[in-house]
């Protein structure tokens, strides 16, 4: 019995096909199933990345608050000591304040100059995450 024509047409149908064009749609098939796992995995990754991302900068916020505030009552940034004995000490003691007289290669590199500016950085495992005082912005650095 003839196979209805419409039936050939799909690439179910392969028993009529030679065996090297099944091969070839069999290959075709496990690629594309592969790189559509891997894109989907990029893109849920990036996604729970940005969410860590967040969580960084929350942390940092209470420090930066210090900061601009200390600045705006006195004229001036607090030194380390002044640093250290801010009321979130206890919860973000990864939290390190840089200023134009660090030694810090991030702040020259992304554009500090002044002595109003000043980088506030978190310890993320194996990099930084910088917040940049003059542009108000985020940046992960690697050491």
């Amino acid at each position: 019995m003839k196979e209805p024509r419409t039936a050939r047409l799909f690439w179910f149908s392969m028993n009529s096909l030679p065996l090297l064009n099944r091969v070839v749609k069999i290959i075709a098939v496990v690629a594309l199933l592969f790189f559509g796992g891997v894109a989907l995995l990029i893109f849920f990754g990036l996604q729970k990345q940005d969410d860590k991302d967040r969580d960084y900068e929350k942390k940092l916020s209470p420090s930066i608050h210090f900061v601009e505030g200390f600045a705006a009552r006195n004229g001036r940034l607090p030194s380390d000591a002044e640093f250290g004995k801010r009321p979130s000490t206890k919860t973000d003691w990864m939290i390190d304040l840089i200023t134009k007289d660090s030694s810090d290669s991030a702040f020259r590199s992304h554009g500090g100059t002044t002595k109003r500016d000043f980088c506030v950085r978190i310890w993320r495992g194996e990099m930084w995450t910088y917040y940049f005082s003059w542009n108000k912005k985020y940046d992960i650095v690697e050491p």
